[in-house]
């Protein structure tokens, strides 16, 4: 059970929740691809900005830079819960 935060109503028991995003905020990440040494395998970080001390690091402890790049993206800063009642009056989705 859920509070809807458009109507204020409390759920019914096994009512699902729907998440609405009502604010996003456009993002650049900063990628990096690096070569884990144990697993032979590539992992990939994300950052907001370029980490410079994150690369030496990672290094030191064997791991290998592959590449970098930026991407486009979005964050959620804010999300509503809407019952099925106000989803289905207000078409949200």
């Amino acid at each position: 059970m859920f509070k809807c935060e458009k109507c204020g109503c409390v759920s019914l028991p096994k009512e699902k929740m729907i998440k609405i995003v009502s604010i996003s905020v456009p993002r650049n990440y900063y990628n990096l691809v690096m070569l884990n040494p144990t697993r032979k395998k590539k992992e990939f970080f994300y950052f907001k900005e370029k980490n410079f001390s994150f690369i030496k690091e990672k290094e030191i402890e064997g791991y290998k830079f592959l590449k970098d790049f930026y991407s486009k993206g979005s964050e959620i800063k804010k999300e509503i819960s809407l019952c099925s009642k106000c989803n289905e009056e207000n078409k949200w989705h």
